[in-house]
C-alpha cells in the first residue's frame, strides 16, 4: 500500500479496511464515504467528504480532511480539517487553529482537570491569531470545535526590517511581508534563506511555523573542560539568532547544535 497517487473513490466498507501497519503512501486521495482504521496515512493526502476515521490511524503532516468527516482516537500532528469536520481538542497538537465566537485562536497549551465526581474538563490556553492576546478557556472534556481551514505554504525567509519579516514563495517567487506579531516565536529560530511554513487563512497570513528541529550555531558560551562529558551538567549558550538555551558542558563556541522549536531546548550536537 505504499504506491504513490493511490486513489480510493466510494469503495465499500470491507474493501477499504486495512490491517495494522499497512499504509496509504504520500499524496493519496481517499474518496467519499470510506471507513478507515488502523493505518498510517502519508504526507499530503486528501480525505474527501463523509469519511469515518477511527482507532489506530495516524495522519502524517499536511493531511487534508474534507467536510463532515468524523475521526476518533486519531493521531494527527498537522491535519488540515474543514470547518464542518469534528475536532476533539484533546487529540490535537498544540498550535492547531480553531474558530470560536467568530474569532481565530491558536491552541498554545491545554491540560486535563478532574473535578471530584464530576466530568473531566480541559483547560485550554489560546492565542488570538489576529490581535495576539492570550486567554484561557475551560470546556468539558470531549467538547468539539470547528477547526479553521488553514493552508501552509513553504516559503523562504529573506530578511527583516523595523516592521516586517519578508518571505518568498518557493514556487511563484512572490515575496510577502509578515508582521512581527504574526511571526511570533519563530523569530527565535529564523535565519536568512531558511525554509519554513507560512500559515494562511484564505489569503490572510496568521502565523509562521518552523520545522520541529532546526540547526543553529553557538556564538557565545563559557568554555568547556576535559571530562565535562561525564558530569551531566549544563550551561547557557547564546545561538546565532539570539536564542539562549541550556547545553551540555562540552559544547563550545562555534559548535552547531540541533534545537527543538516547540520547547526551545537543546537536542543534540550536529556532527
Amino acid at each position: 500500500m505504499n504506491e504513490k497517487s493511490l486513489a480510493l473513490h466510494e469503495r465499500p466498507v470491507a474493501a477499504v479496511i486495512r490491517q495494522l501497519r499497512e499504509c496509504f503512501g504520500d499524496r493519496c486521495t481517499i474518496g467519499q464515504s470510506c471507513y478507515i482504521a488502523k493505518v498510517r496515512i502519508g504526507h499530503g493526502c486528501k480525505i474527501q467528504n463523509n469519511v469515518s476515521v477511527y482507532d489506530g490511524v495516524t495522519l502524517e503532516d499536511d493531511v487534508f480532511l474534507g467536510p463532515s468527516c468524523v475521526f476518533t482516537n486519531v493521531k494527527h500532528p498537522r491535519a488540515h480539517v474543514s470547518r464542518k469536520s469534528e475536532y476533539v481538542p484533546t487529540l490535537v497538537k498544540k498550535g492547531a487553529t480553531i474558530e470560536m465566537d467568530g474569532k481565530l485562536f491558536a491552541i498554545m497549551d491545554y491540560s486535563h482537570i478532574k473535578t471530584g465526581r464530576g466530568s473531566a474538563q480541559v483547560k485550554i490556553k489560546l492565542r488570538d491569531v489576529r490581535s495576539g492576546s492570550i486567554i484561557e478557556h475551560t470546556v468539558q472534556s470531549g467538547t468539539k470545535f470547528n477547526r479553521a481551514r488553514v493552508e501552509r505554504r513553504e516559503m523562504q525567509y529573506l530578511y527583516s526590517d523595523d516592521q516586517f519579516y519578508y518571505f518568498m514563495n518557493t514556487e511563484s517567487f512572490e515575496q510577502i511581508p509578515v508582521g512581527a506579531e504574526k511571526v511570533g516565536d519563530a523569530n527565535k529560530y529564523l535565519k536568512e534563506n531558511d525554509l519554513c511554513e507560512v500559515v494562511l487563512y484564505g489569503e490572510e497570513v496568521i502565523g509562521v511555523e518552523m520545522p520541529i528541529t532546526v540547526e543553529l550555531t553557538v556564538t557565545r558560551t563559557d568554555p568547556g573542560f576535559k571530562g565535562d562529558t561525564a558530569t551531566g551538567g549544563t550551561k547557557p549558550a547564546t545561538l546565532e539568532t539570539g536564542l539562549v538555551v541550556q547545553v551540555p558542558l562540552f559544547i563550545e563556541e562555534g559548535t552547531r547544535i540541533k534545537v527543538n522549536t516547540d520547547l526551545g531546548t537543546y537536542v543534540e550536537r550536529v556532527q
